[in-house]
């Protein structure tokens, strides 16, 4: 693993990751308190991370926003929703403005980008449960969301990654409709997730929905039906 320093907002800091050519794809996960990083930082930097990826031609993002972002405000707890539009709002303005680098027609529309929108995040051991829903989220493991995020790059025909053609269907009850397991040819890209996750590649979907355009996932870890 290598690690780099400098500012996600920084064209040249950012391109550093880029420069030996071995990226397969990016994970954004930007954060921190508004009045430390400013009011725009989270829309900044995913737009700087997108013009080194069209620079390097890389294709594949996922992109970790929240439950409530978007048009998945519904989705999201009341208690939630009431932050969201109080102490958060400054936050999910910047959250929602950084989707719409993909999602409305942005800089990142042409990418294969997924938008990844855990419940509430937990620290605990990762479960291997990994619903994508529609309906009022639960809590979900931060180690189960980056075993989401990491097959959403390596997997090469991972569903819930931006495609051309629209499609929609439940997968809730259809075993063939399931997330299906990565190809066991891709030896090394287990490897590298199980080093990420310290589980098992990923484990079973209770329940899910492919989303508009497989794009836009809601997550948690919830087990009950």
């Amino acid at each position: 693993m290598h690690r780099y320093k400098g500012s996600v907002t920084n064209a040249a800091d950012v391109e550093k990751v880029f420069e030996g050519g071995d990226v397969e794809g990016v994970i954004i996960s930007l954060g921190g308190k508004t009045k430390d990083v400013g009011p725009t930082m989270l829309t900044d930097g995913t737009a700087t991370v997108i013009a080194a990826m069209k620079k390097y031609d890389v294709k594949r993002v996922a992109v970790v926003t929240s439950i409530g972002a978007g048009d998945s405000k519904d989705q999201a707890p009341f208690m939630f929703k009431m932050l969201m539009m109080t102490v958060m709002s400054s936050i999910f303005t910047d959250k929602n403005n950084q989707e719409a680098l993909f999602t409305d027609g942005g800089v990142g529309r042409d990418l294969e980008w997924c938008i990844v929108r855990p419940g509430g995040l937990t620290v605990e051991k990762p479960t291997g449960v990994i619903n994508v829903i529609e309906g009022e989220a639960g809590s979900i493991a931060r180690a189960d969301v980056a075993d989401f995020c990491i097959g959403a790059i390596l997997e090469k025909d991972f569903p819930y990654a931006r495609r051309p053609r629209l499609r929609y269907y439940d997968a809730t009850s259809t075993p063939s409709t399931r997330r299906p397991h990565a190809d066991p040819k891709d030896a090394v890209h287990l490897e590298r997730r199980r080093h990420v996750v310290g589980q098992r590649p990923f484990g079973r979907r209770q329940r899910g929905y492919d989303c508009l355009e497989g794009s836009l996932c809601a997550l948690d870890s919830n087990t009950s039906a």
